[in-house]
């Protein structure tokens, strides 16, 4: 059984839980604030794709499961 309803959702879900991993390595390791704003700048394009795609799937069901 597949996780996700549609193999094209795989793609958006990756990236998502990449970029969050991401997230929290940089705000835990980072201890120079310039550094930090410029990860926060080079980000805001990345994080605006993914949110038009979770947008989208606000409006369908991503998963089999409803968990």
């Amino acid at each position: 059984m597949t996780v996700f309803r549609h193999p094209a959702d795989r793609v958006p879900a990756v990236m998502f839980c990449c970029l969050t991993v991401v997230d929290f390595a940089v705000y835990f390791s980072v201890s120079n604030i310039g550094v930090f704003v410029a990860y926060w700048l080079l980000m805001m394009l990345p994080k605006g794709i993914i949110s038009a795609w979770n947008h989208h799937h606000q409006h369908t069901r991503t998963f089999h499961s409803t968990a």
